[in-house]
Parts: structure tokens; sequence; C-alpha cells
């Protein structure tokens, strides 16, 4: 009796394990069949996404430092404009360094005012497909060509990334000349108002510090 209630105890708890290794398999197959799912969707949603492009740098020969965003917002790409958004601090802060503090109505006054002060504006993306205008949703992204770029206007020695995407874009895409000591790179709180936690005083000090011999020579 008491090797056969054994082999009963021993035969329930093989049962058990079987089934508890059918169901780790199902739940495994279940995961990977999910995962290649959404991937697909992914692909077919970004096939059928349109390719957002880009401005043409804002700059001329005498630029000594360029400011990269990531990628146009909705509104700048409706608008055809750097820094559209109403709520972008980007021309703010501008204005405050070079114009007392008021910002050019006019868009083609606002870029001639950072030329006439040496600074040049681009992206670091060429194209994109991106749903919104957070930098989290960029995805198949293509370069500008930021060796043609410098060959063309040497004087640039100054590189300022207007956000965490915008450097992480360029470093991907232009290791060489991120090892050129020839060039001074600053990495700066994205204006954007999606980085909310960073109030005007505070961009306007980390900001004032990249910009420092400009302001000084304006």
């Amino acid at each position: 009796m008491y090797l056969l209630t054994k082999h009963i105890i021993k035969a329930k708890s093989q049962i058990v394990k079987h089934y508890f290794d059918f169901l780790t398999f199902i739940f495994k197959k279940f995961f990977i069949y999910t995962k290649n799912l959404l991937y697909y969707n992914k692909i077919e949603v970004i096939l059928f996404m349109e390719r957002l492009i880009g401005f043409a740098p804002s700059i001329d020969e005498n630029c000594t430092t360029i400011i990269l965003g990531s990628m146009p917002s909705v509104k700048s790409l409706e608008q055809q404009q750097y820094y559209a958004h109403p709520q972008n601090r980007f021309w703010k802060l501008m204005a405050i360094f070079f114009n007392e503090g008021i910002i050019p109505t006019i868009y083609q006054e606002r870029l001639e005012l950072l030329r006439k002060n040496h600074i040049a504006l681009w992206d670091s993306i060429d194209s994109c497909i991106r749903e919104g205008s957070l930098d989290s949703a960029i995805c198949d992204e293509v370069p500008n060509d930021f060796k043609a770029l410098f060959a063309k206007y040497p004087k640039i020695k100054t590189i300022c990334f207007n956000g965490g995407k915008s450097f992480q874009c360029f470093k991907k895409y232009n290791k060489d000349i991120l090892k050129d000591k020839t060039y001074t790179f600053y990495t700066l709180p994205s204006t954007s108002p999606a980085n909310a936690k960073f109030r005007l005083p505070m961009l306007q000090e980390v900001w004032q510090q990249a910009l420092a011999r400009h302001i000084n020579n304006k």
C-alpha cells in the first residue's frame, strides 16, 4: 500500500510538472508571436506614414557656431519655420541674448538676427518617420550631411545641440567629427515645451554659457 501511494504521488507530481512545462511552452510561443505581430504592425504603420522632410540650414560664410535641433515639430513643418511652436522657448532665449528681449515678428528677421551674430541653424535629421512631435517617436531617420556642410563653411567650430535627441542622432552618424579636437560641443537642455522641468531662467543660464562669446561680442 505504501509503495502504491508513493507511485501515485510521484505520478501526480510528474503530471503537474508536465502541465506547467506545457503552460510555459504555450506562454513563450504566445509572447514570441505577440512580439513579432507588434513588430510587423509597426513596420506596416511606418510604410504607410508620410516621411517628414526637414529644412535647409540657415547659415552664411561668417557663422562660427551652429545650433542643431533634432527634427522640426509638426507646427514648424506646417509653418516652414524653425521653432514655430508658440510655447517653444528658443526664440525667446535668442531675443534675450541678442535683441533686448524682443522677438522679431518677421521670421526672416529672426534668422538674420542669428546670422548677424554668426550663429547658424539646422537639425541633426534630414528626414524621418514620426507620429506627432515627440523626439521619442522618431524612427527610420536619415541624417543631415555635416561633413559636406563643414567643408563648405569651415568657420563653424562650435556645435550646440538643442536637446539630447539632437546629440544622439548626430553621434550615431558623425563619430569622426566628434573625435575632431578642432570642434567644441555643447549638449544643451531642450527649449521644447515638452522639457517643462527647465523653466526659462534655467535655460537662459545654461545656454548663456554656450553662447557667451557671441553674447559678449554683439
